[in-house]
């Protein structure tokens, strides 16, 4: 890129790209199942197994599970986010969600022949306080969108519901280096669809050629990139998956590797 037409714009994915998302969900599952250990002698870990299963299973019930599965909105974060109530859409979700989740603890506890309503709720508060207390960035995130700040514009581009994303974005102290950041449930879009990317370059006010997409999934970021004619660098995190799809402009393994990319 350094060679080629100067970069005006850089855009970010969220989830498992700036902040971590697959291991604060399993580390939260594990500390809150847990809890019925003193009690039931049943391992946190085999719990976890169950309400791990049960929770795909009851989220295909979920009365927008498509338009779910196209912004990107998955059973764990419904078992701790929040949703807007306001939402046209959503807010069938919102409406839903409290039930799925005493379905889930009370049946994955039935599982393991334990009929215990108050056990239940406890582990599901849990899981969301538990939740909620690991939303952090990795190390190398705010030193890199400080480093780039002022010499680029930035934007956000995640899939997810918008209060759960912007309550990460918040909570993992990322968002003032923004300078635009859009979430699929704000509008109904998900990645890799291109007129998500088109917003925010627009909003950005750059030219596809003139901006770089980073993200971690190949069939959502660097797809979405190349729908848009954009760049794309892959950040492939060590232990994570990054899916299936095209290949990358160019691939990292740490946020310390990006700024030489650039130029």
């Amino acid at each position: 890129m350094g060679a080629g037409l100067p970069i005006e714009a850089v855009l970010f994915d969220l989830d498992d790209t700036l902040i971590p998302e697959e291991s604060p969900d399993r580390e939260a599952m594990l500390a809150a199942c847990d809890r019925a250990r003193p009690k039931y002698g049943l391992p946190g870990e085999e719990l976890a197994t169950t309400v791990w299963r049960r929770a795909e299973e009851l989220w295909k019930a979920n009365p927008v599970y498509a338009l779910s599965r196209e912004i990107g909105i998955g059973p764990i974060e419904a078992l701790w986010g929040r949703f807007d109530a306001a939402d046209p859409v959503l807010g069938a979700l919102r409406d839903w969600t409290p039930l799925f989740r005493r379905e889930l603890w009370r049946s994955a506890l039935m599982k393991h022949g334990i009929n215990d309503g108050a056990i239940a709720t406890e582990l599901g508060r849990a899981f969301q306080a538990e939740r909620r207390a690991r939303i952090t960035a990795f190390s190398d995130a705010e030193p890199l969108l400080a480093s780039l700040k002022d010499r680029y514009r930035l934007g956000l581009v995640t899939n997810g519901a918008r209060l759960i994303q912007r309550e990460k974005l918040e909570g993992s102290g990322l968002a003032a280096y923004f300078d635009y950041a859009i979430v699929s449930g704000d509008i109904g879009i998900g990645k890799p669809d291109a007129r998500v990317f088109h917003m925010a370059l627009s909003a950005l006010k750059a030219m596809p050629e003139d901006a770089v997409m980073i993200g971690n999934r190949l069939e959502r970021d660097i797809q979405g990139a190349r729908n848009t004619g954009m760049k794309s660098i892959l950040i492939r995190r060590p232990g994570l998956s990054s899916g299936t799809g095209p290949s990358p402009d160019y691939e990292i393994s740490s946020l310390d590797e990006l700024p030489p990319l650039l130029g």
